[in-house]
């Protein structure tokens, strides 16, 4: 009787668990729409994908996105695609693996994994994720954290997609478990500090690069996807062979050059988008992808208005063509769009390529403040060669930095070249790269950077906390300064201080109705910039609260420059 009983609980138990898999299987969403995790741009990339770390001593299994601001701003974190929840867990803050199943005939396999460092832990402004969640691409997993203890660094999201459905358990080559940042590998509970490792490459290989300088695994199925979708939507439109239609069409992937800006990107995207709007090609959508590609989608055209229109493209701004890839017939004939070229919209950026490579690539970003001096961002890929970086002023002062056959594996390398001090001009600055040896000369390039003229102040706030003990206290909690900088070029302030007014405040009898504080020199960026300072300082007052007012002065040249009002919020 009891084995009866068993063999009917397990049979039971069985049936259960089956239809829990069959159910569970039905329920898996197909992945066919993916996108990058945060809103907006996907930058600033602190540390790019296979980039060797000496700390963690390991190459680096995805890439890093900086937040500065994430303990002062909600920043949301969408997974890529459609998938279901793995692990959600404290590892490096609130940790995300989602699994996500491909289409049928998907060239990267059945299932991946899209992995999400770093984030708000669940009752600490965070979002509480179960194993068995299905997430989709329109709603949140979580929010960039701003707690020091959930990072190492700064605030910044770590996204990694490894390959293959989700694994439990310890990776047996490195010690560790399948999903970590980099390729570290323990043996005998001793870190293996060889970069060479070959273990290192085959972990590399369980991964994919997310953005990656060619099409990544995000954007290539974003553009396989709206291939597919073109394609689809246009079976059933009738042909015409004198007219622009949505059948067939292409797909045109571009990259700015030349280490573009965000702004400039911004800007090379409006203005294709004029210009194919004054064209009366309604049925084009323009949309950026990644920190420096755009993409363009051509609806049906003549082949020969096709290949004008890329033409002007290269042009008229500063871009590469990727990829062209048609997604249907085109039309055959010999008209041909004039497509105008506006002249104010040729690049007129006064910089000067004199020898490029096409074995390495070059880029730079802004000038960023040094103390009293600048220094330029240079990154580079390429060879594993021994390189020398030199920066030449307008005064004919170089620096020269040397990057050694390790350090630059086939991988972005970030050298900061000195500028000169203060006063900065706008140029020349000449960049030359050598290769060592042999020697020879593989870039050379003129830049010119705008030199601020003025500079902008957009928020000031002071928290104040009062005590009451022996008298009356006001504690410096916080200090937030917001300024813009419209130049390239950081802009120096000699000195800067703030200055309470305290009617009525008396100071062993003498009245002294102002107290300073002086903040010393500051270097603002260029763009938006925020200065924020904690507990710094106090002063008593025993006047009303409601009376005491507070400034920031900023010195020039040893002259008053701006002054700026405080919003004050007092705090008990």
């Amino acid at each position: 009787m009891f084995r009866k009983v068993k063999h009917l609980l397990l049979l039971t138990l069985l049936i259960v668990f089956t239809s829990i898999i069959i159910t569970n299987a039905q329920d898996v969403p197909i992945a066919n729409s993916f996108r990058f995790p945060l809103e907006g741009d996907w930058s600033p990339l602190w540390q790019d994908f296979g980039k060797w770390n000496n700390q963690w001593n390991g190459y680096h299994l995805g890439e890093d996105i900086g937040r500065e601001d994430a303990d002062i701003k909600n920043y949301e974190v969408y997974p890529m695609a459609d998938g279901i929840v793995k692990f959600a867990d404290i590892v490096m803050g609130y940790t995300v693996i989602i699994e996500h199943k491909l289409s049928n005939d998907d060239p990267d396999g059945d299932y991946v994994c899209s992995v999400y460092y770093h984030m708000k832990r669940p009752g600490e402004g965070g979002i509480k994720l179960t194993l068995g969640e299905v997430v989709f691409t329109d709603s949140p997993i979580g929010y960039v954290s701003g707690k020091r203890k959930d990072y190492k660094s700064l605030p910044h999201l770590h996204f990694g997609i490894r390959k293959g459905s989700y694994k439990s358990g310890k990776d047996p080559r490195t010690g560790f478990w399948h999903y970590p940042g980099y390729t570290t590998i323990k043996i005998n509970n001793e870190v293996q500090k060889n970069p060479d490792d070959p273990t290192h490459k085959q972990i590399l290989t369980d991964w994919f690069n997310p953005a990656a300088d060619k099409p990544g695994f995000i954007e290539s199925h974003i553009i396989q996807i709206v291939q597919s979708t073109i394609d689809s939507s246009s079976k059933n439109i009738e042909r015409d062979s004198t007219s622009i239609d949505q059948q067939g069409g292409c797909l045109i992937l571009l990259e700015c050059t030349n280490t573009p800006t965000n702004d400039k990107v911004n800007k090379i995207t409006k203005i294709v988008k004029n210009h194919l709007d004054e064209l009366d090609i309604s049925e084009s959508v323009i949309r950026r992808y990644g920190t420096k590609r755009i993409l363009i989608e051509l609806p049906r055209m003549n082949i020969e208005e096709r290949k004008k229109i890329i033409d002007y493209i290269i042009k008229a701004v500063q871009v590469e063509i990727l990829a062209v890839e048609t997604l249907g017939p085109v039309i055959e004939g010999d008209s041909i769009t004039q497509v105008p070229i506006k002249e104010e919209e040729i690049k007129t950026e006064k910089e000067k390529l004199l020898i490029d490579s096409s074995l390495y690539h070059f880029e730079y970003s802004k000038p960023k403040p040094w103390g009293r001096s600048a220094r330029l961002p240079v990154s580079l890929s390429g060879p594993a060669d021994e390189l020398a970086l030199m920066l030449t002023n307008p005064k004919g002062k170089t620096d020269i930095r040397f990057i050694s056959k390790r350090e630059l594996i086939d991988n972005f390398e970030t050298i900061d070249l000195m500028m000169g001090s203060e006063p900065l001009s706008e140029g020349p600055y000449n960049l030359t790269v050598k290769r060592v040896t042999p020697e020879k000369v593989i870039y050379k390039i003129e830049l010119w950077f705008t030199v601020p003229k003025d500079i902008q102040i957009t928020t000031g706030e002071i928290t104040l906390e009062h005590t009451i003990g022996w008298w009356h206290e006001y504690t410096i909690t916080k200090y937030r300064l917001t300024f813009k900088n419209e130049g390239d070029l950081p802009f120096f302030f000699d000195d800067a201080e703030i200055v309470f007014t305290l009617p009525g405040r008396k100071i062993v009898g003498k009245l002294e109705e102002k107290w300073e504080y002086p903040l010393g020199s500051l270097s603002v960026p260029s763009g938006e910039f925020e200065l924020r300072k904690g507990r710094i300082s106090w002063f008593a007052y025993d006047g009303p609260s409601d009376k005491i007012s507070a400034m920031t002065r900023l010195y020039k040249n040893d002259k008053l420059f701006l002054t700026f009002p405080m919003k004050l919020t007092i705090e008990k």
